[in-house]
């Protein structure tokens, strides 16, 4: 069991304290811990050993008691808790890691991601437990205009409602301001889509969201190669398969650091009799259809995509496993050489004043995130204003 809190242990602050705790035990029943104690071993556990602000203890003691246990006083050293191994038991790491999705008070970028995970289903009535703030359920086909459905919040076992059909509006406005306000923001979102969803074609959406088919269909492609979560997923799932035929860490990361794909089938074949007869000769593709990864890299991307399968709020927060280049930067103004009565204020289509400006060689492109207008401004002075549909 404690083999399981140390696997989960990447998942949340949450779940790498539990591990820490699953540790110290050591088959005893119980002991006593100070939270000052405790930093070093969670902060190992996250990777967190050369951040500037590691967690102090009164936070450690903060999830202490989210986790529920007990404070028994105050010594020498600090405040004293009580760490009963049953209490460790039943919590269940994967589970305290899970936020809970608040759809009233997600942030313009946290529904940009839910919309684009949803896509034609995010306009449909909810279930809504008005006691929890957690959504129940999404009615889909003729749920949506049919009898009223009768559904008990499964948190709390109270009943639930329709949530009010106005959030839409008000969502709609909330992720129309935060593309207005980071203009890398759908870029890297639509990228990231394509490449799960190997380039299929985004549903038309119906109001209030038909002016986001037009503003997602002119989106500018993010500078140098996106990030590619299906990689990461890959990578997740072969570590996986390769951890439960009984393969150590050490050697999957040799395996995944070879660039060289027949040396690295090579080296899959002199895994133990037992790793081929649970995975085959040859493995479910594990040593060709991947890439090479270094060892901190394959580690970042499996705990990545644990984080995204566990905990909702990882997905809709845009969490990503690398840094990566994002879009030529927007200037508030074209070049010296265009003079500023040649620049529109206004998109001369529909009148918004949400317009970006980047620079072409000779040429200043503009762009509308309102109806997705775009045109190039000559940047010769000489020429004068010159507007050209793209």
């Amino acid at each position: 069991m404690r083999e399981f809190y140390q696997r989960c242990a990447s998942l949340s602050p949450e779940a790498a304290l539990l591990a820490v705790l699953a540790t110290r035990l050591d088959g005893r029943e119980e002991i006593e811990v100070h939270p000052g104690d405790l930093i070093e071993d969670v902060c190992q556990r996250l990777d967190w050993r050369d951040r500037a602000d590691p967690p102090s203890p009164e936070v450690i003691s903060a999830w202490l008691r989210r986790l529920g246990f007990e404070r028994i006083g105050r010594d020498a050293q600090g405040v004293t808790y009580t760490i009963r191994w049953e209490s460790v038991w039943q919590l269940d790491p994967r589970e305290v890691s899970r936020d809970r999705v608040d759809l009233l008070n997600l942030s313009g970028a946290e529904l940009l991601g839910l919309l684009v995970e949803e896509q034609g289903a995010f306009p449909a009535p909810r279930l809504w437990c008005p006691t929890c703030h957690r959504q129940e359920a999404a009615l889909l086909g003729n749920w949506g205009s049919g009898l009223e459905v009768a559904l008990p919040c499964s948190e709390c076992g109270g009943p639930t409602e329709r949530l009010n059909p106005s959030w839409l509006e008000k969502a709609s406005v909330r992720v129309r301001g935060a593309i207005r306000d980071d203009r890398a923001l759908l870029p890297k979102v639509k990228a990231e889509w394509e490449k799960l969803t190997d380039g299929a074609p985004w549903p038309a959406l119906q109001e209030p969201f038909a002016w986001f088919t037009r503003v997602w269909a002119n989106a500018t492609r993010l500078r140098g190669r996106p990030p590619n979560p299906m990689v990461c997923y890959q990578l997740a799932h072969a570590v996986e398969a390769l951890e439960s035929a009984g393969v150590s860490q050490e050697q999957i990361a040799e395996l995944f650091q070879e660039p060289d794909r027949e040396r690295r089938q090579a080296l899959f074949r002199r895994l133990p009799d037992r790793v081929h007869r649970f995975l085959g000769t040859d493995g479910p593709g594990i040593g060709v259809d991947l890439p090479s990864v270094n060892r901190k890299r394959l580690w970042e991307a499996v705990q990545w995509a644990h984080r995204q399968w566990t905990n909702p709020m990882a997905r809709l927060r845009g969490e990503r496993p690398f840094q990566v280049a994002g879009p030529r930067r927007v200037v508030a103004a074209p070049p010296p050489p265009t003079r500023s009565s040649d620049v529109p204020r206004s998109c001369p289509k529909c009148g918004s004043r949400a317009l970006s400006a980047v620079a072409e060689g000779r040429l200043t492109r503009m762009g509308c995130s309102t109806c997705g207008w775009d045109a190039f401004i000559s940047s010769n002075r000489a020429e004068g204003q010159q507007y050209t549909s793209a």
